[in-house]
């Protein structure tokens, strides 16, 4: 969806609020994560005295995405609060480099970048679906919270492999 932000370039003081729906198949947002409801929020849109445009934006978003140790299916909210603010001059968004607002193309503002940008930057890097979470035996891959299982977890400091392999060797049976 693009927003026509010239106005909002060219008047001193515009202030605007402009309806975004996103729908939740159009969020791709890659490991794991996957968005289950749509989203529908407001964009405002404010140039401040001409010497910067102000867009902001606060939206809820609810995703599953797997535990990082037990790959369980797990519910994760986000309130994603936006709040950008370039500056101005003449009626041109001043920009340090390409890279700082993807979302703006031209004098349009593409409110699916810009939404999508930010739930990005809001992600958790670790998902877990409960704190103390034991995860999967890494020996035959029971859910540990699930139930146990007999297998020998100790982990081996690689270093010591060889001394263990020595020892093994002249273990009296």
């Amino acid at each position: 969806m693009l927003i026509d932000i010239t106005k909002a370039l060219n008047e001193e003081g515009f202030n605007k609020k402009f309806p975004v729906s996103l729908a939740k198949e159009d969020i791709e947002l890659g490991d794991g994560f996957v968005v289950t409801h749509d989203i529908e929020t407001e964009i405002q849109i404010k140039n401040d005295n001409g010497s910067a445009l102000l867009i902001t934006c606060n939206f809820d978003v609810e995703l599953t995405a797997p535990c990082s140790r037990c790959l369980k299916e797990t519910c994760v909210s986000l309130n994603a609060i936006v709040d950008e603010e370039f500056r101005l001059s003449g009626h041109e968004i001043i920009l340090d480099n390409d890279n700082d607002a993807p979302f703006i193309e031209g004098e349009f503002l593409n409110a699916c970048k810009l939404l999508h940008e930010w739930i990005l930057s809001q992600l958790p890097s670790k998902v877990l679906c409960k704190d103390d979470c034991k995860g999967l035996c890494p020996v035959c891959g029971q859910n540990l919270n699930e139930r146990d299982c007999d297998c020998d977890r100790t982990v081996m400091d690689p270093r010591m492999e060889k001394f263990k392999d020595l020892f093994d060797k002249f273990k009296e049976v």
